[in-house]
């Protein structure tokens, strides 16, 4: 075996020398500055977090006194009646006698399905225009308040003798109720 010469000998120190620092750059030094990038990341995180929680605790009292406003304000929603049927009842009365009150003929009155804690029934009359603004002015304006679904006008006679005379009304109206709990 041949001995190195002195130059060969310098590179070859230097390379190990080049090799122990990438061996304590890539075994020591990146993985301890990666948990402080890390470690400084999560701390922004749960900083974001707090104080996003401290905007929420702040916003409470102001929460609790529009949920309290609704609470009462609840009543102009409702329908009286201790159950779904009565409540129905007390719906289709004030709605029959609204259309009778404008003037108008009531035909038919029905329920129709609805979800949880609803009410929704359908109402075939006969109106005129201006009975028929009234109507919905009364409905639109009187307690509890309560939701058109939908309203159907079919006026026949207006199309064959081109005057305006009285319309076919087919209305859906919905309303709530206090629910069982």
């Amino acid at each position: 075996m041949t001995s190195l010469s002195a130059r060969e000998r310098r590179l070859v120190a230097i390379a190990l020398l080049v090799a122990v620092v990438a061996l304590l750059l890539y075994l020591v030094i990146l993985p301890i500055t990666g948990g402080f990038a890390a470690r400084a990341d999560e701390r922004a995180a749960l900083q974001e977090t707090y104080s996003r929680d401290e905007r929420a605790v702040g916003q409470i009292v102001s929460v609790r006194r529009v949920a309290e406003a609704q609470k009462r304000d609840a009543g102009r929603f409702r329908l009286a009646g201790a159950n779904s049927i009565r409540a129905t009842d007390l719906l289709k009365e004030r709605v029959a006698a609204a259309i009778v009150a404008s003037g108008g003929d009531l035909r038919a009155v029905e329920d129709v399905a609805a979800g949880s804690g609803q009410i929704l029934i359908r109402l075939d009359a006969r109106l005129t225009n201006d009975q028929l603004t009234g109507l919905l002015f009364t409905l639109q304006n009187d307690e509890p308040l309560l939701v058109i679904e939908t309203l159907s006008v079919t006026a026949t006679e207006a199309s064959q003798t081109g005057r305006s005379g009285p319309m076919d009304i087919r209305i859906e109206v919905s309303g709530s109720y206090p629910a069982p709990r």
